[in-house]
């Protein structure tokens, strides 16, 4: 489920005739499983505070009355910030309400680099995307460098698009950055048709640690 811009996308509604329409929300809620709210940063803070004595308690009221959450009902939110509001990048995120964010544990996930390449079937290009967003990082520059820039790209060079092109329809939008020569160098030259850089290995994209806290199950320590 995507953003949330109104309370009635998360416990649903009685239209004119008493009818009763759910939800995702609602019906994993009830029936168990795990509902995901993907770019949840977008949302409006209202409509999201729908959930929170949903994610608080053993039951929730719903427009057809109480409803017991289910034991494996596991709600899960997915953002770009940390509901604290846009900034250079992310732009268009609003502020979330801290009880709200309250509700969750929340964890950084970064890119798995090995599904990054092992989805693209491109090492040499892949290694290219990498190494510039290694560069990228290290010089705090405010770009989005993601594993899409390695699917698109190999998606490109199998159709036979030159390797310029390519850097170009995937880098080209920073090209007025002031470090754009330098973060994309290496793109730069792998375009002229030498070696791709070496990359060293990344850290894995959840650790063990995170694992382990991922196996938790927070509902279970909830006070009923």
């Amino acid at each position: 489920q995507g953003a949330l811009d109104t309370p009635y996308k998360v416990s649903g509604y009685k239209d004119a005739n008493g009818n009763y329409h759910d939800t995702a929300f609602r019906r994993k809620y009830q029936q168990g499983g795990v509902i995901l709210f993907d770019e949840v940063d977008f949302s409006s803070p209202g409509a999201l505070s729908e959930i929170n004595s949903a994610t608080s308690n053993g039951g929730a009221s719903f427009p057809d009355g109480m409803i017991p959450r289910h034991k494996n009902c596991v709600v899960v939110c997915a953002a770009n910030t940390w509901g604290m509001g846009g900034d250079a990048v992310y732009i268009g995120t609003a502020r979330q309400n801290a009880a709200s964010l309250d509700r969750f544990v929340t964890l950084e996930v970064n890119y798995d680099e090995a599904l990054e390449r092992h989805i693209s079937q491109n090492d040499d290009w892949v290694s290219v995307v990498q190494a510039c967003r290694k560069a990228a990082f290290d010089a705090g520059a405010q770009m989005v460098i993601s594993p899409r820039a390695s699917i698109k790209g190999a998606q490109l060079l199998r159709a036979d698009v030159s390797r310029d092109l390519v850097v170009a329809s995937l880098f080209g939008k920073y090209a007025k950055h002031s470090a754009y020569q330098t973060i994309f160098a290496r793109a730069i030259r792998w375009a002229s048709g030498r070696p791709a850089p070496r990359v060293n290995a990344s850290e894995p994209a959840i650790t063990e640690q995170t694992r382990r806290l991922m196996s938790v199950d927070f509902s279970r320590t909830q006070v009923r």
